[in-house]
C-alpha cells in the first residue's frame, strides 16, 4: 500500500482516473485505523478489486481535508467518489468487502 505524503501526490492521483481507495488515518495511535488499513492490506495482496490501494497519515492533509474523525476510506470508482467514516464496518474484513462491493458495481 503506497502512502500519500503530499497535497500534490493526492492531486496529481485525483487527476490519473483510475479506481482506488485511500485510507485516511494513523495507525500507530489509532486502533480502527490499524485494523482497516490490515483489512485493506489483505484485500490488496489477494488482489480482491480492481482497485490501487493507498494510505495517508499525515494529520494536516486529513484535517485539510475537512475530516474530523478517523479512519476514513475514499473509494474513488470511474463514476463515484464514496465516503466511509463508519470505522464498525471498515475494521470487520467481511462487511468493508461488501461495503467496496456495492459501491464499485459488483
Amino acid at each position: 500500500m503506497k502512502e500519500i505524503k503530499s497535497k500534490e501526490e493526492l492531486e496529481q492521483l485525483n487527476n490519473e482516473h483510475k479506481q482506488y481507495i485511500i485510507e485516511y488515518g494513523v495507525p500507530d495511535t489509532c486502533i480502527p485505523c490499524k485494523l482497516t488499513k490490515e483489512n485493506l492490506e489483505l484485500f490488496e495482496n489477494e488482489n480482491r478489486f480492481d482497485l490501487e490501494y493507498f494510505s495517508c497519515s499525515d494529520v494536516n492533509i486529513i484535517s485539510e481535508l475537512g475530516f474530523t474523525s478517523i479512519p476514513v476510506l475514499q473509494l474513488v470508482t470511474k463514476s463515484n467518489v464514496v465516503l466511509l467514516n463508519d470505522s464498525s464496518v471498515s475494521m470487520d474484513d467481511e462487511e468493508l468487502n461488501d461495503w467496496i462491493k456495492i459501491n464499485i458495481g459488483e
